[in-house]
């Protein structure tokens, strides 16, 4: 490991003062780059924004936390929200980002077992194999020869995500910069914050993953790896080396085994949503691999499992929608806390936007996803209201949405066509009579 990198790490930014001032001193730089091409051709316009947007990944990698793990859920929106030259700079935060130190390891490790990685496994690897926002990974050898890979987490994270959250009138400068219309950052920082809480805790990932396992022990399409508890604490997780393909070299399979490939996306989603109310909600590229005939789940850090009620009150908006029903879109939308009940003209005019966006979604047979930009959609319907009293909707759509976007943009960037009604029905209809007991 280069000097360089170790030393990155040793002076690892916790305190509010020290993140602040460096991803402060990023956003200046990025300011910078962009200022001088502000009034530029639409092409040096694009060039610096695509420099602003490294200066400021460049900057999220080195601190990690809270700040690294935002940029990652912008990456896996693609195209749909950043510029295609800005999001592929964001993405390489999927994967990529300065590696910590052999003695903060060690520490970890002395911290977690009072002993050393090689006092723990037969083989080591102390270069990371991704490091990534809260963690980095190893590949080992455990004593009887099996092969594992070893999430270690960085030191005193946890207390930089709580400071990354205190910074962000910051952050939203920095997104000020970076996209085409800027989203309320406030609206979701709440969750981000509760998610990242528990994936810093080791021990919630390894219950979570072994749930995940029971979920999908019958399908043989989707595959967990085993989790290994006594070589695990709070902050290592051991499990399974498993190897397969990554998203982008998935793109040259075949349209047949893409086909294959996104269907099984969403039979498994909609499997575990409806079966077991569990949703892998990080969808980042970098949390999958994958075979022709097989998808591998690997993170399970910021999963959700929802309780009964919330899906199916889910359940009757989607239907509201089918059924072209407003009334019935108009109890549920009041009912998860999008619109008050005196916004009924506001609320025709967004099951109209919802009705469009999700009809391709209700036909016969195996369709693409549409080319229709959803948050364009949103922006363009948001510039045109004033919305007036609305509470914060419901908390349970942040990991829901952010499950389905991931599902989305992979079927999607695979052009892979799904039967999605066949697949929704019959899991629905077996939730129905779980519930009812028909």
């Amino acid at each position: 490991m280069k000097n360089q990198e170790r030393a990155k790490f040793k002076s690892f930014r916790s305190g509010r003062a020290s993140r602040f001032a460096h991803l402060g001193q990023g956003l200046l730089n990025a300011g910078k780059e962009y200022a001088k091409v502000r009034f530029s051709g639409d092409l040096e316009r694009k060039m610096g924004q695509v420099r602003s947007a490294a200066e400021i990944v460049r900057k999220m990698a080195e601190l990690k936390g809270g700040v690294m793990k935002i940029g990652q859920i912008l990456s896996i929106t693609d195209d749909l929200v950043l510029p295609p030259e800005v999001s592929a700079v964001f993405k390489s935060l999927q994967k990529d980002a300065p590696s910590m130190s052999i003695d903060d390891i060690n520490h970890v490790f002395k911290e977690s077992f009072n002993r050393l990685p090689l006092q723990v496994f037969k083989e080591f690897n102390y270069t990371p194999m991704a490091a990534a926002s809260i963690g980095q990974v190893h590949k080992a050898t455990l004593h009887n020869g099996q092969r594992v890979v070893v999430k270690v987490q960085y030191p005193q994270i946890d207390q930089a995500i709580l400071n990354d959250f205190k910074n962000i009138d910051l952050l939203d400068q920095i997104f000020g910069l970076i996209f085409k219309s800027k989203p309320d950052l406030e609206k979701i920082i709440g969750e981000v914050k509760a998610s990242l809480e528990l994936e810093c805790d080791y021990h919630h990932e390894l219950e979570r993953g072994v749930f995940a396992s029971k979920v999908f022990e019958k399908d043989e399409r989707v595959r967990i790896p085993k989790f290994y508890q006594e070589f695990s604490a709070k902050k290592i997780l051991t499990m399974e080396y498993l190897q397969g393909d990554t998203f982008e070299q998935t793109k040259h399979y075949s349209q047949e085994q893409r086909d294959f490939l996104g269907q099984t996306l969403f039979d498994s989603f909609m499997y575990g949503l409806f079966n077991h109310h569990f949703v892998h909600a990080d969808p980042q590229n970098g949390n999958y691999l994958f075979t022709p005939n097989q998808i591998i789940l690997l993170d399970f850090g910021a999963t959700k499992i929802f309780d009964s009620e919330f899906i199916y009150d889910h359940d009757l908006l989607l239907q509201s929608l089918e059924k072209n029903n407003f009334e019935l879109y108009e109890q549920q939308m009041v009912h998860f806390g999008f619109f008050n009940s005196s916004e009924r003209e506001l609320m025709k005019r967004h099951f109209e936007m919802i009705k469009e966006l999700y009809y391709p979604y209700t036909l016969e047979g195996q369709r693409p996803v549409e080319d229709i930009n959803p948050f364009e959609q949103a922006i363009d319907f948001l510039k045109n209201i004033k919305i007036r009293g609305t509470r914060s909707p419901h908390p349970d759509f942040f990991y829901l949405d952010r499950g389905l976007l991931g599902l989305y943009t992979k079927i999607r960037g695979w052009n892979a066509k799904i039967d999605w009604v066949s697949s929704r029905n019959s899991l629905r209809s077996e939730f129905a009579q779980k519930r009812y007991g028909a």
